[in-house]
């Protein structure tokens, strides 16, 4: 599946996205960490960001991976991870790009998990969305079902719940 964005290299040359590897581990787990950091830094506290992503490592995703439970997807940009999705039953549990590189790759791998989940049958997905993340989502067809928290180390962290009508009955 190939996602555009713009021509030519660079931060908007095409995506690819494809079905994540446990090589891609590292490069999952740098990802989430720095698009938390980078885009997530105005919304949350330091604090709230540590507990989010402080502890996270490589290994972590190598296990996610491995199981057959969750769904993920990465986007290739000059044969580079610039940014992943899952999807675990009927929930998206991430899209998260590199907030240097990524840019343009969370459309097409939201499409991707979107597209898996209809293929199964789902017929409505849910989320988490982060405060930054809304906008995003809601551009997407996703409404929000009210605010909620997910804890992280102990900590709470504002989020806001959200659907997606995939199939109607």
């Amino acid at each position: 599946m190939q996602g555009t964005d713009a021509e030519g290299g660079g931060p908007h040359a095409p995506v690819n996205i494809r079905p994540a590897a446990p090589d891609d581990a590292g490069a999952i787990c740098r990802i989430h960490k720095s698009s938390v950091c980078v885009l997530c830094a105005p919304a949350y506290s330091p604090q709230e960001i540590e507990a989010w992503v402080g502890r996270t490592a490589p290994e972590d995703y190598r296990q996610l991976l491995a199981s057959s439970d969750e769904t993920f997807f990465v986007a290739e940009r000059d044969h580079e991870v610039v940014g992943f999705s899952a999807l675990h039953d009927d929930e998206v549990t991430a899209v998260f790009v590199d907030p240097e590189r990524g840019r343009g790759a969370g459309e097409p791998l939201l499409a991707a998990v979107e597209d898996v989940a209809r293929k199964k049958g789902v017929p409505r997905l849910r989320l988490l969305s982060t405060i930054t993340g809304f906008p995003f989502y809601l551009a997407h067809g996703y409404e929000a079902r009210g605010r909620s928290s997910m804890i992280r180390s102990g900590v709470a962290l504002l989020v806001i719940e959200m659907t997606k009508i995939l199939l109607s009955g």
